[in-house]
Formats: structure tokens, sequence, C-alpha cells
């Protein structure tokens, strides 16, 4: 078994606000979370929605961003207001979901459409990995899906260790 070292999360969100303002509140609360415990923040990118709401909570709280945009999303109105320490402009839809993946350590996902679902099924592979936690903080990493929970998240961190099958 080795040690996982957790350096950044992808939130998997909205680029709408969604239809509660639990879920602002809950952004905001992820973003802040993310950036105390000195995780850095990768995303889809902009400033819309509930992923900018995320995004730009992370930046206020001191903690980096790393963005992932299509070309075709790359206009004025995607990017208005985002906050992005590092921004990397792929070719397309596949190439980013790639790209997050790579550079994420460990998962989110919050309120969102079928792009989230989407993102949220291709991360799940069965059988690739084992996850488990030494629970001594209260810090979790759901064994199943290997997502972390926002609840979680609010508390210490510990180590995180995969075992492959």
């Amino acid at each position: 078994m080795s040690e996982k070292v957790i350096r950044n999360i992808a939130v998997f969100c909205g680029s709408s606000s969604g239809a509660r303002e639990e879920y602002r509140e809950s952004a905001l609360e992820l973003g802040a979370a993310i950036a105390g415990k000195g995780f850095g923040l990768v995303y889809g990118g902009g400033g819309k929605g509930l992923m900018g709401v995320v995004a730009r909570a992370v930046r206020e709280n001191g903690g980096r961003v790393i963005g992932v945009l299509p070309k075709a999303m790359d206009v004025p109105s995607v990017r208005k207001d985002s906050v992005e320490t590092e921004l990397m402009i792929v070719n397309g839809m596949h190439e980013r979901k790639e790209t997050m993946y790579s550079l994420a350590d460990a998962f989110i996902a919050m309120p969102g459409g079928i792009g989230t679902l989407e993102e949220i099924a291709e991360i799940y592979i069965p059988g690739d990995s084992l996850v488990t936690t030494t629970r001594t903080s209260g810090f979790s990493i759901h064994q199943v899906t290997g997502m972390i929970s926002l609840h979680s998240l609010t508390k210490e961190k510990t180590k995180v260790s995969y075992q492959k099958k």
C-alpha cells in the first residue's frame, strides 16, 4: 500500500448558480475549505455559476486555482470574472476532462447538470484502486468512489492510501 498525497482537488459542478441559494453558500464554504487546507483547485475555468463561486472563494482565501478551458469556450462572456492562478486552454471537452483528471488527486461533485454527472461517472473506474483512510482526524475519502465530502473536508486532513488490486 502506498500513501497518496492530495495536492489538488477537482470540483465538478454547474456553470449556472443552481436553483437554491444553499448551493452558492456550499460553494463558498467549499472554496474556503480547499484553500484553508492548503489544497489547490482544479476546475473547468471561467467565472460562471457554481464553478466561478468555488474558484473565487479559493482565491479569496489565498489558494491556488487551475482552470482548464476548451478553445471554443475561451470567450469574454466565459472568461469574465475568472480568477485562475493558471489557465490551460485545451482543444476540446474530452481533453479538458482528461487534463482535469490528470491534475487532480481527489474529486468533489456539487450540484450541476449532465456534464457534472458525466464527469463523476468517468472518474469512477471499478477495480482500479481501493481507497482507504486512517480516519484519525475525520477526513474521509469514500471507499467506493474515492470522492471527498464537503463535511469531511472541513475537518483536519489525514493520510490517504491507495492499494492496487
